[in-house]
């Protein structure tokens, strides 16, 4: 193959092959595994966007969670998207919306054909055509929702931005942001459904595991709840805000099960000029994939970096090259949502049940990591 051998391509950039037509060198990716990228410089890619680097994601992703999302980088159309999400999914929304004083929820939209639990994921990756069908779905509920007859209220994202729709219509004078066309609402819902069962399940899914797999961090997590339980007039009564951030060893045990078993493999970002990385030129145009699980795997950072250790998980949230979330200007907006609800989950689960593994406990770890035949359990309560 050395018939397209980049070194003696063009000069400057970084030596290799193009590898295969169509397929490229993902076969000599796979075959040589995560160690080859080692030594890139992941971290200056994702904080310099503004020199150079903006989102490159596929067009496949585009299809599925909206041009608005994954196209729209720069100018007012992302300014509007990522306000909303902010308005939403940020740490302000969740801790009001998640923990109000009088207890609630916030959710998708309601209504079974739209909930994460019916519509899994395999639904989202038949890429096109589960697309126009949640669109459909999605644009039938909106007006459904602006209907003069429909019940006011409610607790999904949906219903609050619609009222916050119906707000800035009432105040036009006072409006902080440009309104959210239909088109921009949906790709934004698509995007938290999609992003979040995602995250969320794969993430609780390997929690379990490595808890199971090491019992003295399930028994620090059952003592942290009990002192929380200890705080309670009664075992039903709801958590706090103030509960949820007492929780520093969930905390831990989470960031180090997405370090170990890292759930968003690699980060896209495109070139819009050339630009030099190592005393290499990367051409305009051309897309980088940032492998962010070879970063949480590097010993160098992390000593014992294929071993489970929640202890030294407390130090990961403000560890420079932990990337679980991303960095820079685009850390994902979703982060303190997706950390509650599985905080959630695992004060909940672990509160009123225990379990045993009864096979499928096969783990991968390359080229992501999962359990192929499942996670298969047995529970009983408390």
């Amino acid at each position: 193959m050395r018939w397209n051998e980049l070194r003696h391509w063009r000069r400057g950039l970084p030596p290799g092959t193009m590898g295969w037509p169509v397929v490229g060198e993902t076969i000599e990716f796979l075959r040589r595994g995560p160690d080859f990228m080692k030594k890139q410089r992941a971290r200056w890619i994702l904080m310099n966007e503004g020199k150079g680097l903006v989102p490159g994601y596929p067009r496949a992703m585009a299809v599925i969670l909206g041009e608005g999302n994954v196209s729209a980088v720069h100018g007012p159309v992302h300014r509007v998207v990522r306000g909303a999400l902010m308005s939403v999914i940020g740490p302000a929304a969740v801790r009001d919306r998640l923990f109000p004083p009088q207890g609630g929820v916030l959710h998708a939209p309601s209504g079974d054909p739209l909930s994460p639990v019916n519509l899994p994921g395999t639904a989202y990756r038949r890429g096109l055509q589960a697309r126009k069908r949640i669109t459909s779905l999605l644009r039938d509920l909106i007006e459904e929702r602006r209907s003069p007859s429909a019940p006011k209220g409610g607790g999904d994202i949906l219903s609050f931005l619609l009222r916050e729709e119906e707000r800035q219509e009432e105040q036009e004078v006072h409006r902080t942001r440009p309104k959210l066309t239909d088109d921009q609402t949906i790709d934004l819902l698509v995007t938290i459904m999609y992003t979040g069962f995602e995250a969320v399940s794969s993430t609780v899914t390997m929690v379990v595991k490595y808890l199971h797999d090491h019992p003295s961090a399930l028994q620090e997590l059952r003592n942290e709840y009990s002192e929380i339980g200890r705080r309670k007039s009664s075992p039903d009564e709801a958590l706090t805000w103030e509960d949820y951030t007492s929780m520093s060893f969930t905390r831990a045990v989470i960031l180090e099960t997405m370090r170990l078993a890292t759930i968003v493999n690699g980060v896209m970002r495109k070139t819009t000029k050339d630009i030099p990385i190592n005393g290499f030129v990367i051409p305009k145009g051309w897309r980088i994939l940032v492998y962010v699980r070879e970063s949480n795997y590097d010993s160098l950072r992390y000593p014992m970096s294929l071993c489970f250790d929640p202890g030294d998980g407390r130090s990961l949230e403000n560890h420079p090259y932990f990337m679980a979330f991303g960095c820079g200007g685009r850390l994902c907006l979703g982060k303190e949502l997706a950390m509650v609800e599985t905080s959630l989950f695992l004060y909940y689960f672990l509160t009123r049940y225990r379990w045993e593994e009864t096979g499928g406990d096969e783990i991968v770890l390359f080229p992501r990591v999962e359990a192929p035949r499942g996670l298969h359990i047995r529970l009983w309560t408390n």
